[in-house]
């Protein structure tokens, strides 16, 4: 008698592919309601979410008053320009030295002609007086 032994390739240890039955795999457990994990990560996520929308309203308002400050100061800024023309324009014409000559003719003013220059005269020394005797003080007082 014969012995027949198999070496090296482990025929027996492992199962044909073509001859093995196919199984499902067990699908995985998970509890019907969430975790604790589960809760504050869908709670940060929210506030975070929340916080985000938030302060882009926020941000959003502030830019329009801003828009609308700016929209209203630029009209001013333009009256106030066009009223420093009105008054450019009226005092041009105020400056005018054919209007100076008519409204100084209405006033029956004249050309006052070649001045003289002022000259500084030397102080006159002051006589002597008795103080006292009834005469008032020279500052008044």
């Amino acid at each position: 008698m014969v012995a027949e032994v198999a070496y090296g390739t482990g025929a027996a240890a492992r199962p044909d592919p073509v001859r093995a039955p196919l199984r499902l795999a067990p699908p995985p457990r998970r509890s019907p309601s969430p975790t604790r994990r589960e809760v504050a990560y869908a709670l940060a996520l929210g506030l975070v979410l929340g916080l985000g929308v938030l302060g882009v309203l926020v941000l959003n308002t502030l830019m329009q008053q801003q828009a609308r400050t700016i929209a209203a100061q630029q009209a001013a800024l333009g009256a106030l320009a066009l009223e420093q023309q009105t008054l450019q324009l009226q005092l041009d014409a105020a400056d005018n030295p054919r209007e100076l000559a008519r409204r100084a003719q209405a006033l029956r003013m004249r050309p006052a002609g070649m001045l003289t220059p002022l000259t500084a005269v030397p102080p006159r020394p002051r006589p002597a007086t008795a103080r006292g005797r009834g005469t008032r003080p020279a500052h008044g007082g």
